[in-house]
């Protein structure tokens, strides 16, 4: 079985990446796409997994794979012996924590991301910023979901309940750890946060 963990960014994936890490002696894969132009966002993501196959061809040995990859990954990777992983966050603190986090950048990676302004207001009118966590969740493209939310939402929702074992929202991280302890056999004792 290979449990595919989809990092949706800014919704404690790091942290818990880092738990499995420790828990599996670092037998965790990693499929992060490879840049982090975001304006670019949706095709590094989409493109994200052929990349990291050609980086981790022996891909099978890992038990657990983690990265900022949208649903369908199995599809990508031909895995037939699989289930999905999440965490999610309420969706105010997710655009505020996102915000905090692209001002934390440097101004010209600032000015490449959001060229018209720096205000929350910005972010949230950019593409990859609006429906996020849907966009990772039912891994419809972007124009799919701005064409038809309510059915990318359905989407989202029909993946978790079909192929997630467990996801859990943010506010509850040590219980989602302690979920994931019962549904896949992990035994973490203790974490440290990162990248808040």
């Amino acid at each position: 079985m290979t449990y595919f963990f989809i990092h949706t960014p800014k919704t404690s994936g790091t942290t818990f990446t880092s738990v499995l890490q420790r828990d599996r002696n670092n037998n965790v894969g990693s499929f992060y796409p490879p840049s982090r132009e975001l304006f670019n966002f949706e095709k590094d993501i989409k493109n994200g997994p052929a990349h990291n196959l050609k980086l981790n061809p022996n891909w099978q040995q890992f038990n657990f794979i983690s990265g900022h990859f949208t649903f369908g990954i199995h599809d990508i990777l031909g895995s037939t012996n699989y289930k999905y992983l999440g965490v999610i966050r309420e969706p105010v603190s997710h655009y505020i924590s996102l915000y905090k986090a692209y001002l934390r950048m440097p101004d010209q990676f600032q000015e490449a991301i959001m060229p018209t302004g720096r205000t929350i207001s910005d972010l949230l009118d950019l593409s990859y910023t609006h429906n996020m966590q849907t966009f990772f969740l039912s891994g419809l493209s972007m124009k799919e979901i701005a064409e038809n939310e309510n059915m990318a939402y359905e989407k989202a929702m029909e993946n978790m309940e079909k192929y997630f074992v467990g996801i859990y929202p943010t506010d509850r991280f040590d219980e989602g750890l302690f979920l994931f302890k019962h549904l896949i056999g992990t035994s973490p004792k203790y974490y440290r946060k990162r990248n808040v």
